[in-house]
């Protein structure tokens, strides 16, 4: 059964481990559909392709404040794509990605949480940037880890891998 994956990352060019990961899912699950839905926070040029769905809107890559408020408008657009693709199984790149998709999944689908880093910054915003990751993760199904160091951080309730 054909099965609609969509990666989301929010930069351009898609990081090296994502583009590892979607390489994988072709050689392994050649008959999957396979949606990249990313942020182009640049303004970059960019060709059309089908299942690349890009949310245009400048916030530069060095300006936390541009992000956080352009985060909002990303969210709206990942849930319309996401409800436009009928995706089976999400993967949500990074934890800023996983709280934008979290209350999107819907009981049918897939989360898988690609654990590419762990919240930081001062002491109270990387306590509750990890607070949110926390209550995210009630809705993950797989954390894939980018770290053997990370995998201690997180419950044993989800399945996880290094």
């Amino acid at each position: 059964m054909k099965k609609t994956i969509a990666l989301i990352d929010c930069s351009i060019p898609i990081n090296s481990r994502n583009q590892k990961i979607i390489n994988s899912i072709k050689e392994n699950f050649p008959n999957s559909d396979i949606h990249v839905i990313t942020w182009n926070r640049e303004g970059l040029s960019l060709a059309k392709e089908s299942n690349l769905h890009v949310y245009n809107h400048i916030a530069a890559y060095a300006d936390a404040k541009a992000k956080v408020l352009g985060m909002f408008g990303f969210k709206k657009f990942i849930k319309a794509t996401l409800n436009e693709i009928h995706a089976d199984i999400i993967i949500a790149s990074h934890w800023s990605n996983l709280m934008l998709v979290a209350d999107a999944k819907k009981p049918n689908q897939i989360l898988i949480y690609e654990n590419l880093d762990i919240p930081t910054g001062s002491f109270p915003v990387r306590q509750i940037s990890r607070a949110i990751e926390n209550w995210c993760l009630r809705k993950v199904d797989l954390i894939i880890h980018a770290s053997r160091f990370f995998r201690p951080l997180y419950k044993q309730s989800v399945l996880q891998f290094v």
